[in-house]
């Protein structure tokens, strides 16, 4: 949107032909060296399953590090904490609607939350000792990512550690922020990623995550395609 000055003017074809024959013949496909510890066995079979199934297409598999992945959920949190309590600043009800619309009674716990947290994080004699560590540590993966994707044309990874959790399950905010360990790093780094489904596990579904290079948005489509194609 030429309006927008948050959005890219360097769009790839919106037609993506290359999803409707895909062909990643010699294409080197990085596979995380080790996983995080929260992804579990079945996950993991699965995960491997479908790399050996991209191998099968003619995808070099290569092994790769998951970038400063000690550091994803921290940074990520953070980040998104202090841009969350940035972004609702101006429902206060005194420019937008009413006065007290937004009234606290109204907003849900987790917004509360990171609202709550935010405001905590980019105070004038927090700021140096959260978000800007974080704004650092974010460069860092940036950077790494960027490093990584020299060497491979994707990489791939399970989407979830875990199938989800049952309906009537509730897990803490923390376990709901640990099932995010391998999808923060694409919205830390800026690259396109995308899941397409494997097949289920005993315990439930779970996903394959494909990531590529900033800009390769039809790259990352055109491997989900593929495995579409080849799953069974």
């Amino acid at each position: 949107d030429p309006r927008d000055p948050t959005t890219r003017s360097d769009l790839p074809d919106p037609s993506l032909p290359r999803t409707q024959a895909p062909d990643l013949e010699g294409a080197r496909l990085g596979v995380p060296e080790a996983l995080p510890d929260g992804v579990d066995t079945a996950t993991r079979a699965a995960f491997q399953a479908a790399v050996t199934a991209l191998e099968a297409e003619g995808l070099e598999p290569v092994p790769v590090d998951l970038p400063r992945s000690e550091l994803a959920l921290a940074t990520y949190y953070v980040t998104n904490y202090a841009e969350f309590a940035s972004a609702m600043h101006k429902y206060d009800g005194s420019l937008f609607g009413q006065q007290g619309q937004a009234s606290r009674s109204q907003l849900g716990a987790e917004v509360k939350r990171r609202i709550l947290l935010g405001t905590f994080i980019t105070a004038r004699e927090q700021r140096s000792a959260w978000y800007e560590r974080a704004l650092h540590a974010r460069a860092a993966m940036r950077a790494t990512w960027h490093a990584t994707f020299e060497e491979v044309d994707l990489v791939v990874t399970p989407t979830m550690p875990t199938p989800p959790p049952a309906r009537d399950a509730h897990p803490t905010p923390l376990e709901e922020y640990a099932a995010d360990v391998l999808t923060v790093h694409a919205n830390l780094a800026g690259i396109p990623a995308g899941s397409v489904p494997m097949p289920s596990t005993d315990a439930g579904p779970v996903g394959l995550q494909v990531l590529g290079p900033e800009g390769e948005d039809p790259r990352v489509l055109e491997a989900m395609a593929l495995y579409e194609e080849v799953r069974g």
